[in-house]
């Protein structure tokens, strides 16, 4: 259960992407007495927060807004700990999850990343926005699990593969949704959509995983009046009800 002594902020970091969506649907839920959301864009913000939300969009322009604004340090320490647990939790969507890897494939110049979750990914290889589509999940941990969440996917990533833990005290990384190979780009599209610099890895049907409480998702579920994702992490990894 949620501890008196927490912060009960939910921040949705807002540099840049679909933040605005995330936000309408956080307030929608019915979260603790006293909870409340609050778009980040500065360390003040962030210090507020229990936890954060990265959305999706660029995620090089959102680094780049990051390290101009003084924010990627303190972003990189609230990741760090959420994935140990120690009373922050991390939930990021698309380009959300690039910024979460530990290793990006295709990074484009001036992009820094987070390091929040060991795997290693490749930015955008679902293809171009044309491209998007959208596929039903079985996700066991979700209320009324028996309905397909419908996730969307835009010029999203594709894990390539999981890498062992930084060190002893790292959480092993564990997958919660993988979709069936058919899914994903062919091997052509998938090199052709990052240069030709990379084939598809041995984990790139896993498009849900999580590390301590860090969360990421290769597709975009605020763009769903579907609630449940977010639920689900607001009272398994945020308020630990």
């Amino acid at each position: 259960m949620v501890q008196p002594s927490h912060s009960l902020t939910i921040g949705v970091l807002a540099l840049q992407g679909s933040f605005a969506e995330h936000v309408e649907i956080l307030r929608s839920l019915s979260l603790p007495p006293g909870a409340s959301v609050i778009c980040v864009r500065t360390p003040s913000e962030l210090e507020r927060c229990r936890a954060l939300i990265i959305p999706g969009g660029e995620s090089t322009t959102m680094s780049l807004v990051a390290q101009r604004g003084g924010m990627l340090e303190p972003l990189k320490r609230f990741v760090e700990d959420a994935r140990h647990s120690r009373g922050k939790a991390v939930y990021g969507t698309c380009a959300g999850m690039i910024l979460l890897a530990k290793e990006v494939i295709g990074a484009k110049e001036g992009y820094e990343g987070l390091q929040g979750v060991d795997c290693r990914i490749v930015r955008n290889q679902y293809g171009r926005q044309v491209e998007s589509f959208a596929h039903p999940l079985e996700i066991s941990s979700l209320t009324s699990s028996s309905i397909p969440y419908n996730a969307i996917f835009i010029r999203a990533p594709v894990i390539h593969s999981l890498i062992p833990p930084r060190d002893a005290s790292s959480p092993q990384v564990e997958v919660l949704v993988r979709v069936p190979r058919s899914v994903l780009p062919s091997p052509t599209k998938a090199a052709i959509a990052v240069g030709g610099a990379s084939e598809l890895g041995p984990d790139a049907d896993v498009v849900m995983l999580r590390q301590g409480d860090i969360l990421m998702t290769s597709f975009h579920p605020e763009l769903t009046p579907d609630t449940r994702i977010h639920d689900w992490w607001c009272r398994t990894m945020v308020f630990k009800e």
